[in-house]
């Protein structure tokens, strides 16, 4: 079974129906179109996953998956966070794409050509309402228009609208990948080496390695020494620990970063989660003989990005698989909301934490081991 998720577009059967998701509302509506009789059904999102959970919902292989990716682009294309986060400047310049698109939704859909557009580009210009005054003294290109009514049909979303600026340049080094380890290198020898080391004594370290690296090579693929600024910048993505290392050593490292020291860096929720066991301090009692009958143990996942409980398991197996299994569970399934069970006791939020995990990190004991082996075993 495919990995069920709430996004626009999305197709599953329910209930052996084949449906699609119309629309989701911000207070939690969903509205589903299906698909044989072009009927609008409206559910929540609620009901959607207690459905998933008592397993109505199928998602079967290949089914909606070039959507799916669809759906992963736009959503890198929206901006997530609250609109008055962003500057004045990109402020004015959604809601200028969101003026022009608003204005060509309510013309209707003419022919989307540039003959087409230009005239009523100007036309929208003119009843454009800036912060400087009226109209557009640079209308955008009909091209322009097109590009941002397509990504907003598409995602039905005005987020999509608002420029992404901060998705320009490239994400990663463009310097070759054998230039940055050859400048590892030369950096680990130059620290060895040279107490009072710089960037210079790096960069003369390379250029030997280079030089050497570029004899086994043809004449088109020779690999360029970087300028010095490029070589700067690969030094300040080195970690500060690995750093403090080169300068000063691995025990003065340590201890500087012994309490600073975060461990493995996360970049999103569900990137890391560990497990681990931990038995409570208290003991079920038997009324009867009044002997204690063990201590409940408990098995508890918890998110490494948000430091947020994502499963759990209690119970007298102690550190068992069976344990692993149910925390699994819990931690993947979402969770169903459930009355308070103590009097006067007023639940106030909802535990929502759930999906999928990239990476599940157990304690170093063989036994952790075995049991996430066999608990997750034909899982993938």
């Amino acid at each position: 079974m495919r990995g069920f998720s709430l996004k626009l577009n999305a197709a599953f059967r329910l209930d052996g129906a084949p449906v699609r998701i119309a629309r989701i509302l911000d207070d939690g509506k969903v509205f589903l179109d299906a698909e044989v009789t072009g009927e609008l059904l409206q559910t929540s999102k609620q009901e959607l996953l207690d459905a998933y959970v008592a397993n109505r919902i199928v998602v079967a292989d290949g089914v909606n998956h070039g959507q799916a990716v669809t759906n992963e682009q736009d959503a890198l294309l929206r901006y997530g966070r609250p609109f008055s986060q962003l500057s004045p400047k990109l402020q004015e310049d959604a809601l200028r794409r969101k003026h022009y698109v608003d204005q060509f939704l309510e013309y209707g859909r003419p022919a989307l050509t540039p003959k087409t557009l230009a005239p009523l580009i100007k036309e929208f210009a003119k009843s454009y309402r800036s912060a400087n005054g009226d109209g557009d003294p640079a209308p955008p290109s009909p091209s322009a228009v097109y590009r941002w009514y397509r990504s907003y049909h598409r995602s039905k979303d005005t987020r999509s609208l608002v420029p992404r600026t901060d998705l320009r340049g490239p994400r990663h080094p463009r310097t070759d990948a054998r230039v940055v380890d050859l400048f590892m290198e030369s950096l680990v020898e130059a620290a060895d080496k040279e107490p009072e080391w710089s960037i210079g004594d790096v960069e003369t370290r390379l250029e030997k390695k280079l030089e050497l690296e570029n004899f086994s090579r043809p004449l088109c693929d020779y690999l360029r020494c970087p300028s010095k600024s490029t070589l700067y910048r690969l030094f300040d993505r080195v970690d500060e620990y690995d750093v403090a290392i080169l300068k000063e050593g691995k025990a003065s490292a340590d201890r500087r970063f012994k309490i600073t020291k975060t461990g493995v860096p996360v970049t999103h929720i569900l990137e890391r989660v560990e497990i681990d066991h931990t038995p409570v301090d208290v003991f079920l009692v038997d009324d009867r003989t009044g002997l204690p009958c063990g201590r409940p143990t408990v098995t508890m996942l918890l998110d490494k990005f948000s430091r947020m409980p994502l499963g759990y398991s209690i119970g007298y197996d102690d550190a068992s698989t069976l344990a692993v299994m149910r925390a699994l569970k819990n931690a993947i399934l979402p969770k169903k909301p459930c009355a308070a069970v103590m009097p006067g006791l007023t639940v106030q939020h909802q535990w929502r934490p759930y999906g999928r995990i990239d990476c599940l990190v157990c304690d170093n004991g063989a036994m952790s081991h075995r049991q996430l082996k066999v608990g997750t075993a034909g899982a993938a």
